[in-house]
């Protein structure tokens, strides 16, 4: 009889720290997520904009058509965040499965892309929104280690290498870099701040301006 009654109190317990801890971390979600957009948006300056949630406090897909003076036409924005709201399952996405609040941005140049490219920092393994390449395709493949991190790079063409110093040179956590001739598309997937999405863009700019 003591134990069911021990069992009840600590369930209640539970029970109360699971709504305490949802409220916290729902207001704090919500206020990255608004953070998320204007960072984006300040520096992005979309005409047009469209915005479609993944779910509550999962995050969103967002659609930009850029101003004639962008070097891109449009952008492809895909932010996921770690369910820090769910007590019980926090634990789980943080040390197992997403780790960190994911951001990828996919990026349509004005100009054509005309070299293929794909690198990924070592630790991670991932999906976002641009496929993984047939890596088969490319002749040259190699491990680089700089200080921010140790990475495996697919290329033809040696003068690609430069975005390998753009990477390890920028205060951003960089897991993904893809440029597609296919696709038309050069993508970043990276770590979730508001603080560093100019970061972002620059490197963009830099990777379109090399393989364009």
């Amino acid at each position: 009889m003591v134990e069911w009654r021990l069992l009840i109190v600590l369930l209640s317990l539970l029970a109360g720290a699971m709504v305490i801890w949802f409220f916290y971390y729902r207001r704090r979600m919500l206020r990255f997520t608004v953070d998320m957009v204007k960072a984006l948006e300040d520096t992005f300056k979309p005409v047009d904009k469209n915005y479609y949630l993944l779910g509550y406090l999962v995050g969103f897909r967002a659609i930009y058509d850029l101003p004639r003076s962008s070097p891109f036409r449009k952008a492809y924005i895909l932010l996921t965040l770690i369910p820090r709201h769910s007590l019980l399952y926090y634990p789980i996405a943080r040390f197992v499965t997403m780790r960190f609040d994911r951001l990828e941005v996919a990026v349509e140049p004005r100009a054509r892309v005309e070299e293929d490219f794909y690198l990924r920092r070592l630790s991670y393994m991932g999906l976002g929104l641009g496929r993984a390449p047939d890596t088969t395709s490319f002749p040259v493949r190699e491990r680089v280690r700089t200080i921010n991190g140790s990475f495996e790079i697919y290329y033809s063409n040696p003068s690609l290498k430069k975005i390998v110093h753009y990477i390890s040179s920028s205060n951003v956590k960089i897991y993904r870099v893809i440029t597609s001739r296919e696709g038309q598309l050069i993508s970043i997937l990276t770590e979730a701040n508001p603080k560093t999405v100019k970061e972002v863009y620059d490197i963009l700019v830099k990777v379109s301006d090399i393989t364009c």
